[in-house]
């Protein structure tokens, strides 16, 4: 329905605009509108790419107009935050003018829509259509469309940091088109090519071309050319700590964006200002400098902007608090601290969607395309058919009319018909052979797929949050310790390993349960002993059995041996003795004991737990987030150790079920093979 209502759109809008050119001409698309401001100061300084249509080129048709009017529509509506229209849009006016063979607004529109792909971060799709647009060039095009095209494929690689290419494109108009173009580009040019040279270190090239861009700016009586080689001047004096030449052209800047209203260059130039007070020790100024330009990038709403102010405020905090030994400034700081923690997490899961939301996008199209090439099979299957029934028909007939006249040719006729019979049953029973193959490969790729997805929100959910935490207990120890709060260190310390322990059995538990998902995984019987295994388990748990006051005993009247794989059997009884003392209250006990029945060896892991819910207990072995569970003193749980041992135990050629009730205890019991001498010959 989307769809339909903006291909509505588009058509109602066209047509007003077929009405209003008979009234009026349709004004400049490129000049007359300008691009979403970007966070940082890096300007295209783009040329008026129509400009060559006015003055060198034959008066537009009525084609040409309507696709002008729907590059105006595509950056109008880019710049209202509908991209996938003003994508969309962009898209429809390249097909029309391949259609068309209109080989200038063909490079028009495939211009347009790199910038518009540039700007949703689109680098790739971007460079391949400035590619095609760059190939349609001839020798005989205007000036300004070569200049336009190029300086932009420049941009793009300056942007992505690829500044070896990047300085390719810029000096190849540097020696082909200087002396054609005009102050404005020649301003263009040398500001981009400063900016190139400033980002690979090289800051006598920079200051250079930055000067050149000033003076070709200063000719063409453009206070914005000289306000942005101003500015730019201003940040590289900053980067070499030349702190009074940046102070005046950063001031001059900041004064005219104001003026002019370009939030994003006051917005970098207040920052900059800022972190220039900072650096001289001067942090009341430093501190308003940087409330305007938190200011700015409030309204321009530029998430990663807004983190960068948050920490420049906190790092400013903290250094008057350091200079001054006044703690109220600790509330400030860690105020903004929190706000700068929160936004960079924020914008880590939203990243993690995207993320997600891709892989949804790319499965669903995959799955599309097996769709479609299923379809084409059976279009196929249906026309084989189809054709086989003209044969038979063709041939019945010549075989009623030769009937007739010879009983010989009968014979022939009625033989072939059955080879041919024969021949097309073979050939079904192939194409079925072939549907029943693509149904076990779709099978096979749902399987896959999902198990990707559990793996993904495990990851998402709970690998991100002990990293989190574990970074912010670091940084909030180095803080007490910084005020000597010791002994609120130390508790933090407490808590630190107790993330780290949690983090360790996590990555084991998804170690572990994603080599269970391999295919080839298969895994190594040996004779084991469970007496053995029970002991490296308790080695490994007994600090921490001990720190709850939590008692682990085994109890077995006779050697319990087993055939398993010995790693899979220690993963397995690691896994139910840690949750077992997690779900333990202080002085509680967890008994293990072994039995044998039917040629199975049946071990048991008892506790005088919590108990677990009786709404949970069916999907307890299944990877799900909600049957994640903190233990009795907040021990942090994932949810993956029970899928790994159910897992691992039928691997061996066993089973695991649960006993359980809330507030009374929990018994885990699973069956392996038992051990025989018989086995172990064969």
């Amino acid at each position: 329905m989307r769809a339909i209502l903006i291909i509505v759109i588009i058509i109602a809008f066209q047509a007003r605009v077929c009405r209003e050119l008979t009234a009026s001409s349709v004004p400049d698309p490129i000049s007359q509108h300008k691009y979403p401001e970007r966070a940082e100061g890096n300007e295209d300084n783009l040329s008026i790419l129509n400009s060559f249509l006015k003055n060198k080129v034959q008066p537009q048709s009525h084609q040409e107009h309507l696709w002008n009017s729907l590059i105006i529509k595509s950056k109008t509506l880019f710049s209202q935050g509908l991209k996938d229209s003003a994508l969309m849009i962009s898209n429809m006016v390249v097909e029309e003018c391949k259609t068309d063979g209109n080989r200038l607004f063909l490079m028009m529109a495939l211009l347009n829509l790199s910038i518009l792909q540039r700007e949703s971060y689109k680098f790739d799709d971007a460079l391949k259509n400035l590619t095609h647009a760059e190939k349609l060039l001839k020798n005989t095009d205007p000036v300004d469309l070569c200049f336009d095209i190029k300086n932009y494929q420049g941009l793009m690689y300056s942007y992505m940091e690829n500044y070896s290419i990047a300085i390719q494109y810029f000096h190849e108009i540097y020696d082909s088109f200087l002396k054609k173009l005009d102050h404005n580009q020649k301003s263009a040019l040398y500001n981009n090519l400063g900016l190139v040279y400033f980002g690979m270190d090289n800051f006598r090239q920079a200051e250079a071309f930055f000067k050149k861009a000033n003076d070709e700016a200063t000719e063409a009586n453009s206070s914005e050319g000289t306000t942005m080689a101003a500015f730019n001047l201003g940040k590289l004096y900053f980067r070499q700590k030349r702190h009074s030449n940046a102070w005046d052209l950063l001031i001059k800047s900041l004064q005219t964006f104001q003026e002019e209203g370009e939030k994003a260059n006051a917005e970098e130039a207040s920052r900059i200002m800022g972190m220039l007070y900072m650096e001289q020790g001067n942090h009341n100024f430093a501190q308003g400098y940087f409330e305007q330009s938190l200011e700015f990038a409030l309204e321009l709403g530029n998430p990663k902007i807004i983190l960068k102010n948050y920490h420049n405020i906190f790092t400013n905090y903290s250094l008057i608090r350091e200079k001054t030994n006044n703690l109220n400034y600790v509330l400030l700081e860690l105020a903004f601290f929190k706000k700068w923690a929160y936004l960079n997490d924020s914008l880590y899961q939203d990243q993690t969607s995207e993320r997600i939301l891709e892989l949804e996008k790319q499965y669903e199209t995959e799955k599309k395309n097996n769709q479609i090439n299923l379809l084409e099979k059976e279009k196929q299957l249906a026309e084989d058919k189809l054709k086989i029934g003209q044969v038979q028909r063709k041939y019945l007939f010549i075989f009623v009319v030769l009937i007739l006249m010879v009983l010989g040719f009968f014979i022939y006729s009625f033989s072939y018909y059955k080879r041919m019979t024969h021949l097309l049953q073979k050939q079904s029973r192939r194409i079925m052979n072939q549907q029943a193959h693509i149904t076990r490969q779709n099978e096979q790729l749902q399987k896959a797929v999902s198990t990707q997805n559990k793996l993904f929100s495990i990851m998402a959910h709970d690998l991100r949050s002990p990293l989190i935490s574990l970074s912010n207990i670091s940084k909030l120890i180095n803080l007490y310790l910084r005020n000597n709060r010791y002994k609120d260190a130390g508790e933090l310390s407490r808590q630190l390993d107790r993330k780290n322990d949690h983090l360790l059995e996590l990555t084991d538990n998804l170690l572990s349960w994603t080599k269970s998902q391999s295919e080839n995984f298969t895994p190594v019987l040996e004779k084991v002993e469970l007496a053995q295994i029970v002991s490296e388990c308790f080695k490994i748990y007994k600090p921490v059995s001990s720190d709850k006051e939590i008692t682990l005993s085994y109890k077995n009247d006779h050697e319990c041996l087993s055939l398993a794989d010995r790693n899979m059997l220690l993963t397995v009884l690691r896994n139910l003795i840690n949750n077992a003392i997690k779900f333990t209250p202080r002085k509680g006990r967890i008994e293990i004991f072994c039995q044998h029945a039917s040629g199975m060896a049946k071990i048991t892991v008892r506790d005088n737990g919590i108990g677990i819910p009786k709404n949970k207990l069916e999907t307890i072995f299944q990877v799900d987030i909600n049957n994640m569970q903190d233990g009795t003193e907040g021990e942090k749980s994932s949810g993956l150790g029970l899928s790994v041992c159910k897992e691992f135990v039928e691997i061996m050629g066993g089973s695991i079920y649960v006993e359980s009730e809330e507030n009374a205890g929990s018994s885990f019991t699973f069956t392996i093979p038992e051990f025989q001498p018989d086995n172990s010959a064969s």
